[in-house]
C-alpha cells in the first residue's frame, strides 16, 4: 500500500525546528510551541498506527521515481 502521509511526522519535526530557531530569545513561546508541535505529531502517529493497524498492509512511500 502507497501512503505519502508516512513523511507526515518527519516534515512536521522540521517544519516546528524551523519556527523554533527564528524565536531562538524567547523560551516561553518556544516551549508552548514546542509541546504543540509535539502533540501534533504524536496525534499523526497515532493515526498512521491505526491506519497500518487496520489495513494490515506495510505502509509504503514512492519517492524518486523508484518502486517501494
Amino acid at each position: 500500500m502507497i501512503n505519502n502521509l508516512i513523511i507526515l511526522p518527519v516534515i512536521a519535526h522540521l517544519l516546528v525546528a524551523v519556527v523554533l530557531i527564528f524565536l531562538w530569545r524567547k523560551n516561553a513561546i518556544q516551549r508552548i510551541i514546542s509541546v504543540a508541535g509535539n502533540i501534533i505529531i504524536l496525534v499523526i502517529s497515532v493515526s498512521l498506527f491505526i491506519r497500518l493497524w487496520t489495513s494490515g498492509n506495510i505502509l509504503t512511500m514512492q519517492l524518486g521515481g523508484w518502486e517501494a
